[in-house]
């Protein structure tokens, strides 16, 4: 992109993108871009392209949090990077901290982040 700006500063490109409505991929550690007119959400609000992965939620951590925040009974981590494509969610997890995490039976649950939902989520795992 910043060859076709003719620049090579970062900053110009963020700014020449922001009056689009662009979408960075939550997979590939954001490195793609594309206009919100082009995704295809499924019901799920997930789209690829090749296995390039966007979200209307935006990154990773993002829309494993709407997922998780949705879910009636929570998800195991393996459940959980089956729904959004992705193999290793520990990255985007661990930097922000906002996903919790309950033991359940030897596994970890994600419960979100509300303390009365994340319980009932994991009585529903017993």
């Amino acid at each position: 992109m910043k060859q076709a700006l003719g620049t090579p500063v970062d900053v110009t490109v963020f700014r020449k993108l922001k009056p689009l409505d662009y979408l960075t991929s939550y997979s590939h550690r954001g490195r793609y871009y594309t206009l919100r007119e082009i995704a295809r959400f499924n019901d799920q609000g997930l789209w690829s392209q090749a296995d390039v992965w966007f979200a209307r939620f935006g990154s990773l951590l993002a829309t494993a949090e709407v997922f998780v925040n949705r879910s009636p009974r929570g998800y195991f981590a393996h459940e959980l990077a089956r729904a959004v494509g992705q193999l290793d969610l520990r990255r985007a997890a661990t930097e922000g901290h906002t996903l919790r995490r309950a033991a359940v039976r030897e596994n970890m649950l994600d419960v979100g982040d509300c303390t009365k939902y994340g319980h009932n989520l994991i009585q529903a795992r017993l």
